[in-house]
Order: structure tokens, then C-alpha cells, then sequence
């Protein structure tokens, strides 16, 4: 085998010596950039890292604020069920208007049944505290908290069944509006279906629509626009009560612009036969009837002399008697009074007082329709 040449042996030690040196080359260069990489992400990291949390300032304690009003407290209360539920409510409004009297709930219990202090009231807030006066009971209070205490109030102070009472109400007639205000039949109407426990709004609506006056609950029906639905109860209180309203002003109005009934004085001839006065008919023989006295009348009627079994109807056919006033009734009554007057002065003395005063039904013939 030949050996290499010295030449080739420089070159080739001349190329070792170069590749070494670009190795060392490449691994500074790399070096250099792997420390570029770490400076790098080290900022990149410190950039995006949340600021360190800081710690909460204290708050300083809520003040409790304190109001000027002076509620009225509860009445005194007798144990009588119909006054248990406003007694309950004015109980729970003073402890809304005045919180700052009331820290705890054991003070609103004893706060309240210091006002039960008559009747059936007294006595079961007595046997209250005797309960808590039991040494096996010392320092266990009656009522757990406020609620309990009210639980245990509707039990023994409300109404009994007042969910049956007010059902049985609303399947009846009792409740109906009649002759009162809607603000008033809508008040009770609002109780009823509170104590009956009804929620459904269409039978709430059947309800009040039929207990309402006949006049106001057709005219809600039938409104042309803004008609509430059947669906909402709300709706129909709002709108019965605007028609109620908007009635009562259309009624005053009407009242103060219609002119005052002035009576027409009776005439001479209705004066003078009005209290007819006649002497004892036994202490004269031969009695003359007074002349009747002349009465005119309306062309249209076929006779213008009235007698008594041939009357003149009166002419009140073309009017409206349904609008007379009082004074207007009572001037036609004395009209027809002396109108009567004048026929028993124009009956014959030889006739029956009986047929004069009362003529037969051939004297007034029924009119054809």
C-alpha cells in the first residue's frame, strides 16, 4: 500500500485544521444565540405576568341610618280574628319605618305582645310566658324568630276557613257592586280573591266582570279601542274604574246645565172646581147640577165638549214620561184631579155617585195598537 505524499499530508492537516476552527465558530454562534433566545422569553414572560395582587383597603364600617318618623305603633289588640290581620300589618310596617329600634328578632316578638293586652290576646300571650318561665324551658325563648311568631299568630287570630268563607262569597251574589262605588266593590273584590287563594287570571276576570254593574261591564266590554284583555285583571280594574269616573262627570255635567222645572200656575177655572163643596143632598128636593164649565181642548180631537161618559183623553202621548221631574208629576196629578172634579159637577143627580166617580170601561175605550 503507497503511503501519502508530505504534501498530501500538509494539505490534509491544513483541512482539519479549518473544519476545527469553523466547528468552534458554530458552536459560539450558537451559544450566542441560545442566550439571545433565553433574554427573550424571560421578558416576554415577565410582560405577561399579572401585576401581584394588592391588598384590599378595609372598608369602613356601614353606618346605620336613622330616620326622623314617628310611625303610629300597632293598637292594642283584644284577640278578635277580624282585627288580626291589620294588627300583624301594622306590627310589620313599624318594624320597616323604624329598624334601628329592633336589633334581633326576640325583640320584635316581646315588642309586639306588649300590645296584646286585652281580651283573648292577654291570655295567650300569658300562657306564653309561662311557657318560658318553665325552669326546664329557662332560657329557650317560645317562638324561634319572627316568622314563627306570625305563623303561630294567623293560626290562632285570623279568620277560620276564610279561604272557604271568601270562595263561597265570590259563587254566589253577596258580592256584587250594586248601589256602590267600583273604588269600593273593587276594594272587597281584591280581599275576596286574596283570602279564596284564586290566581288564575282568566276566572279573576269572569269574576269581577260578573259581580260589576250591568252598565259600566258592557261598556268595558265593548270598548272600541284600548280594550283590556281577558287575561288581565289589572286592566279590567283600571278600565271600570275610568268608565265609573268618566259616568259620574257626565252626570254632574248634565245636572248643572239642565234648567230648572218652573211649575205653571193652576188656572182659574182648575182653582175654583178643584175642591168642589156641596150642601147636604138630603135638604134639597129638587138639587141643580153646577154648569159645566167650558174647556177647550185640541182641534184634533173629535169632540171638543167633554161628558162624563164621553171623557177627553189627556195629550201626553207624544211626551216622554220618563223624564218627568217631581214637580212635573205632581202639577199633571192636580190636573188630572181637577179634570175629575169637573166630571162628578157635570154627572147628572138622577145617576149612581158609583158610576160618576167610577166610569166604566165603555166611558174610557182601550186604545188599538
Amino acid at each position: 500500500m503507497d503511503l501519502p505524499s508530505d504534501d498530501t499530508r500538509l494539505r490534509l492537516t491544513e483541512i482539519e485544521t479549518k473544519l476545527a476552527d469553523q466547528q468552534a465558530q458554530n458552536a459560539q454562534m450558537l451559544a450566542a444565540l441560545n442566550n439571545t433566545l433565553r433574554l427573550l422569553t424571560n421578558m416576554t414572560a415577565v410582560q405577561a405576568a399579572p401585576p401581584p395582587p394588592t391588598a384590599p383597603l378595609p372598608l369602613a364600617p356601614a353606618a346605620k341610618t336613622k330616620t326622623d318618623l314617628k310611625p303610629s305603633p300597632p293598637p292594642n289588640f283584644d284577640g278578635d280574628r277580624h282585627k288580626g290581620r291589620g294588627f300583624l300589618n301594622a306590627c310589620q310596617a313599624y318594624f320597616r319605618l323604624r329598624p334601628d329600634n329592633f336589633p334581633d328578632e326576640q325583640t320584635k316578638i316581646q315588642w309586639a305582645m306588649t300590645y296584646m293586652n286585652q281580651g283573648r290576646a292577654q291570655k295567650w300571650a300569658n300562657r306564653v310566658y309561662h311557657w318560658e318561665a318553665i325552669p326546664a324551658n329557662a332560657g329557650s325563648p317560645h317562638f324561634v324568630d319572627w316568622d314563627d311568631f306570625r305563623s303561630r299568630f294567623r293560626a290562632e287570630f285570623f279568620p277560620l276557613h276564610s279561604d272557604a268563607v271568601a270562595t263561597n262569597k265570590l259563587e254566589g251574589t253577596t258580592y256584587f257592586q250594586n248601589c256602590r262605588l267600583v273604588d269600593d266593590y273593587l276594594d272587597d273584590f281584591r280581599d275576596l280573591i286574596s283570602e279564596s287563594g284564586y290566581s288564575d287570571p282568566k276566572t279573576i276576570v269572569v269574576k269581577f266582570r260578573r259581580g260589576l254593574n250591568p252598565g259600566i261591564a258592557d261598556a268595558v266590554a265593548t270598548m272600541a279601542a284600548g280594550r283590556p284583555d281577558d287575561l288581565d285583571p289589572e286592566a279590567w280594574y283600571e278600565a271600570a274604574i275610568r268608565i265609573d269616573q268618566n259616568q259620574a262627570a257626565n252626570a254632574a255635567f248634565r245636572s248643572a246645565h239642565q234648567p230648572a222645572f218652573q211649575p205653571k200656575p193652576l188656572t182659574t177655572r182648575f182653582a175654583q172646581v178643584a175642591q168642589p163643596s156641596f150642601p147636604n143632598r138630603q135638604n134639597f128636593s129638587h138639587p141643580t147640577a153646577p154648569p159645566t164649565p167650558k174647556t177647550s181642548f185640541p182641534s184634533r180631537f173629535a169632540h171638543a165638549q167633554p161628558t162624563p161618559g164621553n171623557p177627553v183623553p189627556m195629550d201626553i202621548d207624544a211626551l216622554d214620561i220618563r223624564s218627568f221631574d217631581r214637580d212635573t208629576v205632581e202639577v199633571l196629578l192636580q190636573k188630572l184631579n181637577a179634570r175629575m172634579d169637573e166630571m162628578n159637577l157635570a154627572t147628572p143627580e138622577s145617576e149612581d155617585v158609583s158610576e160618576a166617580t167610577s166610569p166604566s170601561e165603555e166611558d174610557f175605550p182601550l186604545s188599538s195598537k
